[in-house]
C-alpha cells in the first residue's frame, strides 16, 4: 500500500509558534515537518523523508488528533 502522509512530532508540536498553530488551522501540513509517501511492506512502514519502522516495533496504531493538536486549535480559537 502506498499513500501520502504529513506528521511530526511531540517536541514540535509542543514549541509551535503562534504563527505556525495559525497557519495550521488553514491546513495541519503547515505545523507539521513532515510530508512525503507512506509505504507499508511487509516488513516495514516506510515515511519518505522521515523514517522506517519495522512492523514488528509497533506496539499500536492511532488516527486522531491528540490533546497537543488540539490545544493549538482551541488558544486559536480564543484569540479569534
Amino acid at each position: 500500500m502506498i499513500a501520502k502522509y504529513i506528521g511530526t512530532t511531540d517536541h514540535l508540536l509542543q514549541n509551535s509558534t503562534i504563527s505556525e498553530k495559525v497557519t495550521g488551522l488553514i491546513h495541519p501540513k503547515f505545523r507539521f515537518k513532515y510530508s512525503g509517501i507512506i509505504e507499508l511492506t511487509d516488513k516495514e512502514i516506510k515515511l519518505e523523508n522521515w523514517k522506517e519502522i519495522n512492523l514488528d516495533e509497533i506496539q499500536s496504531v492511532k488516527c486522531e488528533f491528540d490533546d497537543l493538536f488540539l490545544e493549538g486549535k482551541q488558544s486559536m480559537e480564543i484569540i479569534g
